[in-house]
């Protein structure tokens, strides 16, 4: 299987879930990411709570028939698209073990 484009997505706006059954049936997994206060970034399952040291806090949601990770900010955010760097997808697709489906991103 040749690896595909993962399409980043930063128009949807993803509410807080903490359960599998409150999952839109167009998600194949979702979870937090968070940029801590010495600039660590964690990504954590669909049952987890951002940690306390976090700096900016995020949502994502992968969509495994649309290859797209959506991400959006938790709570209200101003500029948080900042925090949306290569490195932090990469950590994300990495963490996610999503690296040998998904070897290049395009937002």
């Amino acid at each position: 299987m040749e690896p595909k484009y993962l399409n980043i997505d930063l128009s949807v706006r993803l509410p807080d879930i903490k359960s599998e059954e409150r999952l839109p049936p167009e998600f194949d997994e979702y979870g937090r990411i968070a940029v801590t206060t010495n600039n660590t970034i964690v990504v954590s399952p669909i049952r987890s709570a951002h940690p306390l040291n976090t700096k900016e806090g995020f949502y994502y949601a992968l969509s495994f028939e649309k290859d797209t990770l959506f991400l959006s900010p938790r709570g209200a955010a101003y500029d948080w698209e900042k925090y949306i760097t290569d490195e932090l997808i990469r950590t994300v697709v990495e963490r996610l073990g999503l690296k040998a489906k998904y070897r290049y991103f395009k937002r």
